[in-house]
């Protein structure tokens, strides 16, 4: 296939243009394309640029052609638009297709743009979708390093549920590596099969544990106000006899009563305290086995080694919450 080139009546650009002998009917595609890609250089020698780029836009779409791709990058960078341009001109010349000419040509308006941009190197899990936070989505993993705007970068994006986050300051002329990483999360062996058929056992046990923690509290703060009622109590029956002992050779005569709301107001700060402690214990544990929980129960995040995986259930611990009428808290097993 013989390619030919036309010098632009601007002195500035070379356009590439289609086999003048192309075989049209080994692609109807083709065809069509061409007519789009005659127009935009009828439209580019007229210096309607915009317009041109639209018809290379429309040919490019229909016949991928890296020739066609670098008369729209040619477009772009007379537009202005030269971080489109530059992006272009690599993708032409990664094509195999390009023609040598072509390749010289795209390497030369290259060469003119790279110093104003800097480039991006994403790593990362394989197919994750990337966000760049201008609604521009890259796929890893990336052919090259990515041209981009000199600036704060910020990367996000979801894989299989879990979410990966990275940064970093692009400077014009240099190439900028983010890595996407996971949030807490480190390397390990994958899911185990009990967390991928009852994913809600964390949060079922965590929010017991923390629940009954709540209840606790609500418990001593109930005891609490009747402490407090059963000293005002006592105080008001002191201040009825006028009498404030029941020792001596002249004891109240309330005594007795008095003495039983004494002991209740003992009770009860008394279990208040242990309800206030108990429930702290709790809510504190709850929130403990939410975050230690692949350790709790030796799944993900437990070993990092893949050959300690076998031993994730020998290592396992139990944990049980327990409540009695004299307490409650966490029981811990483990076998030695």
């Amino acid at each position: 296939m013989r390619v030919w080139m036309m010098l632009s009546t601007l002195g500035v650009v070379t356009l590439v243009g289609w086999s003048a002998n192309a075989q049209k009917h080994e692609d109807p595609r083709r065809a069509e394309a061409e007519r789009f890609y005659q127009e935009g250089m009828r439209l580019h020698d007229k210096e309607m640029h915009a317009e041109a780029l639209q018809s290379y836009e429309a040919a490019y779409k229909i016949y991928p052609s890296p020739n066609v791709l670098l008369n729209l990058a040619v477009e772009e960078k007379l537009l202005g638009k030269n971080l489109k341009a530059i992006r272009h001109f690599r993708e032409a010349l990664r094509n195999p297709l390009v023609a040598p000419g072509a390749a010289d040509l795209a390497k030369k308006h290259i060469a003119e743009l790279e110093p104003s941009f800097a480039r991006l190197d994403l790593k990362g899990p394989s197919g994750l979708v990337v966000s760049l936070g201008n609604d521009e989505k890259l796929k890893l993993p990336l052919p090259e390093p990515l041209d981009v705007e000199p600036g704060t970068i910020a990367a996000n994006g979801t894989l299989d549920g879990q979410r990966y986050d990275g940064g970093a300051q692009a400077v014009a002329g240099k190439t900028v590596l983010i890595e996407m990483k996971a949030p807490f999360l480190t390397t390990s062996p994958p899911p185990t099969d009990s967390e991928h058929s009852d994913p809600m056992l964390r949060y079922w046990v965590s929010g017991s544990i923390a629940a009954l923690g709540v209840v606790g509290l609500g418990l001593g703060i109930g005891y609490t106000v009747g402490a407090n009622n059963a000293a005002k109590d006592v105080s008001n029956a002191k201040t009825a006899s006028g009498v404030s002992s029941c020792l001596g050779a002249n004891p109240a005569a309330d005594c007795s009563s008095r003495q039983s709301k004494e002991d209740a107001r003992t009770r009860n700060s008394n279990i208040a305290v242990g309800s206030y402690v108990a429930g702290g214990v709790l809510v504190a544990a709850g929130v403990a086995s939410y975050f230690l929980w692949p350790y709790l129960t030796g799944g993900p995040g437990r070993e990092s080694n893949p050959s300690a995986s076998s031993q994730s259930s020998a290592s396992a611990v139990p944990v049980m919450p327990w409540v009695s009428k004299d307490g409650a808290g966490l029981a811990f097993g483990k076998e030695f």
